[in-house]
């Protein structure tokens, strides 16, 4: 909906070894507290992902696949401010 893009955004990134899911219960209780968009990013090698080489499990990686989501849900004017 319209006004969600208007919700502060948090993204939630886990650890290493981790998934998304690690932030199940924080996001149960952030949104009893206040109206947040919620976005919990399984990162390449986590979760239910695979990776067919090792290499690809850096930092440069991460950082270019989480931009390119942020990027395909919101618009460069779209994009909640930090």
């Amino acid at each position: 909906d319209a006004s969600a893009h208007t919700l502060p955004l948090l993204v939630l990134l886990h650890g290493g070894g981790f998934s998304g899911l690690t932030w199940s219960c924080f996001v149960r209780s952030i949104s009893e507290l206040c109206h947040v968009n919620a976005l919990a990013i399984d990162l390449r090698g986590h979760g239910s992902s695979k990776v067919e080489n090792d290499d690809e499990l850096d930092v440069d990686h991460f950082v270019s696949d989480i931009s390119r989501i942020l990027l395909k849900l919101y618009s460069e004017d779209d994009m909640p401010e930090v």
